[in-house]
């Protein structure tokens, strides 16, 4: 039987760049339920977002881009503004409400994306200290659990 969604199946997939474990059709298919999910409580700061294509950092700038994780709530700051929301079962949020501030040209675009890569999320890898948001198997955001040697520093 698979550890995380108690499946009979062989599925179970360990990665070793970077090593992250996770069960295929558990994650996948959504069918964790809220007891047997990742436990993404804490604070994670944005390491990277895919832009074009490619894993860039976030920009200089603007504010930290963070998320919150407090069981099934999830809150966090985009850059320029805030949001708060639900991480519902299989690990995907849902639709987040967000502030309506203006700033830089260039920090809400970056914050348009981010938000966009939030509300694609099909599933989700994390270790300790990282955690991979993924669409369709493609790595979106990159977060780093704040309070570890790997956080930028405040």
């Amino acid at each position: 039987f698979c550890f995380p969604c108690s499946l009979p199946c062989f599925l179970w997939s360990f990665t070793s760049s970077p090593p992250f474990s996770r069960c295929l059709v558990g994650l996948a298919s959504g069918n964790l339920d809220v007891e047997r999910r990742l436990s993404l409580d804490g604070s994670w700061i944005v390491e990277s977002l895919a832009v074009g294509g490619e894993l860039v950092p976030p920009l200089e700038g603007g504010g930290p881009l963070t998320l919150v994780v407090a069981g099934e709530q999830v809150s966090g700051a985009s850059g320029v503004n805030r949001f708060t929301g639900r991480l519902g079962d299989g690990n995907v949020f849902s639709p987040f409400a967000v502030t309506r501030m203006a700033g830089p040209e260039e920090l809400m675009a970056q914050e348009e994306i981010l938000l966009a890569h939030f509300g694609s999320v099909d599933s989700i890898e994390s270790s300790s200290s990282e955690t991979l948001l993924l669409v369709r198997g493609q790595v979106v955001v990159t977060l780093v659990l704040m309070g570890t040697d790997l956080a930028p520093a405040a």
